[in-house]
């Protein structure tokens, strides 16, 4: 679990200010709300670190089913004041308390759901305590997997986006043929509703399936569907164009290019 999130999201500003402040913790280990007061304040100035914590879980009882909320354990100062006030300032105030955190700590097997959860906690946190708080965040293992997982989404569907109307440029480019360029484009529209299709009634019958599966799966079927077709029409087209009838020419085509699509 141990990794860094990505560069400039909310989870990794907030895991930057908390290890400026509370060096050595080990971060990997839950997910933490990072606050901190503005200058020339403290997180005890009216009551901020009391409505964040309280604001906290009132938040995540709602945004989490009961289960999920029972495995759920929100640590912080006031949690702690069991063990005495002045262990408790010690392991969740800094020393001149302009700033504190609260201990998130969940089952690893529902990091995924943990971290959908998290992910908007921390704008939710900083609207409730706008004029009280200069920062509040969230980051750790499950908000830096979410973040992670759509941040490769984006990039995946961006690429496709950039991708599929190059490759069927590429395709024009070799072809010269507006009929021919028209079977991949049934071929690589069959392969996504079968694909999709399969993985739709997968999903329903129980298979856990990631927000990234999608995009990664168009990717494939797009390569997958310009390659082959790259090979097989280009082969198809040389054979017509030296004059060979069109069933020889599929013979030909298969023979040749064909074992490259079942090897």
């Amino acid at each position: 679990n141990a990794f860094d999130p990505p560069p400039g999201t909310p989870s990794a500003l907030a895991l930057d200010k908390m290890n400026a402040d509370f060096k050595g913790f080990d971060i990997n280990a839950t997910d933490l709300v990072f606050v901190q007061a503005p200058d020339g304040s403290q997180v005890f100035d009216h009551d901020l670190l009391l409505n964040i914590t309280q604001a906290t879980s009132t938040y995540l009882s709602d945004r989490l089913d009961a289960d999920l909320f029972r495995q759920l354990s929100v640590s912080g100062f006031y949690s702690a004041n069991v063990s005495g006030p002045a262990a408790a300032a010690a392991a969740f105030v800094n020393p001149s308390n302009t700033s504190s955190f609260l201990s998130l700590q969940y089952p690893k097997a529902d990091t995924q759901q943990y971290g959908l959860a998290f992910q908007d906690l921390g704008t939710h946190l900083s609207q409730c305590c706008s004029s009280s708080a200069e920062f509040v965040g969230v980051g750790g293992t499950a908000v830096g997997v979410v973040e992670t997982i759509q941040s490769a989404t984006k990039s995946i569907e961006r690429m496709d986006q950039i991708s599929l109307p190059i490759a069927f440029v590429v395709l024009a480019l070799s072809l010269h043929s507006i009929r021919l360029l028209i079977l991949p484009f049934f071929t690589l529209l069959i392969g996504v509703v079968v694909a999709f299709g399969i993985m739709g009634l997968l999903a329903q019958a129980g298979l856990s399936v990631s927000s990234a599966t999608p995009p990664v799966m168009m990717a494939m079927l797009l390569a997958v569907s310009i390659d082959y077709a790259l090979f097989l029409l280009t082969r198809f087209k040389e054979e017509t164009e030296a004059g060979v009838e069109l069933a020889p020419a599929l013979e030909k085509m298969l023979a040749s290019s064909g074992h490259t699509v079942v090897a």
